[in-house]
């Protein structure tokens, strides 16, 4: 059940900062928006360490905060049972993913924790994607790994966003190629009108709770 005080007194100006004054309106605004503002689950992350490197691009030395990472490289992952080929079409995944300004790659590291990297993407065929890194960025070996290309802008205006789940395999020792096989494929494109933006957020909102309900995942506190 939602936390009132917290979405109003916290989330509510939090994302105002970024987002601008929420709009509101007794007569259409707030019915419209009543899912979208009030039917949310708050996450508290507690981070445990922190990498910076000195480029965007993660290249040389990183400097690390907090924990220390694991002085080993994550070993190699058991293949899935379905197989580690591509599960999508690849050439078009390829394109879809270079479209954005951003792409980065997620796998998990030694100790449990996610690590992130940027990534380009070089090429494609029927084995997967080709991927390119910073040189000793990328653990030698196969593993589960998330792919996630995105171009966020001022108050989420056109914001643009296309992920994978899928197999990642690096055979350069030096790090820096690898081939990644989509499993998964989801993606969405925001208007680039908050007019517009607040009515689709809105309705996705409505359906999702809608839908929730039907299927009995979801008991509401207050959205009607």
């Amino acid at each position: 059940r939602p936390d009132r005080d917290y979405l109003e007194g916290v989330v509510g100006p939090a994302s105002e900062r970024f987002l601008g004054p929420r709009k509101s309106g007794r007569l259409f605004w707030d019915r419209w928006l009543q899912e979208y503002h009030a039917d949310r689950v708050p996450v508290t992350v507690r981070v445990e360490r922190i990498v910076c490197w000195p480029n965007l691009m993660c290249e040389s030395a990183p400097t690390v905060v907090g924990a220390l990472r694991p002085a080993a490289p994550p070993p190699s992952q058991a293949p899935p049972a379905n197989g580690t080929g591509p599960r999508v079409e690849v050439q078009r995944a390829a394109r879809r993913l270079q479209r954005p300004e951003h792409r980065l790659l997620a796998f998990m590291d030694t100790d449990g924790y996610p690590f992130v990297l940027p990534v380009g993407v070089s090429g494609a065929g029927p084995e997967g994607i080709q991927l390119n890194a910073a040189e000793g960025a990328l653990p030698a070996g196969a593993r589960r790994a998330g792919l996630l290309a995105h171009s966020y802008r001022a108050k989420l205006l056109g914001l643009v966003a296309r992920q994978h789940t899928g197999w990642l395999e690096v055979a350069d020792h030096a790090g820096v190629h690898a081939l990644y096989s989509p499993h998964t494929e989801q993606g969405f494109r925001a208007p680039n009108n908050k007019t517009l933006l607040l009515l689709a957020n809105g309705l996705i909102a409505k359906q999702g709770l809608r839908r929730a309900r039907r299927e009995g995942k979801f008991q509401s506190a207050g959205a009607s």
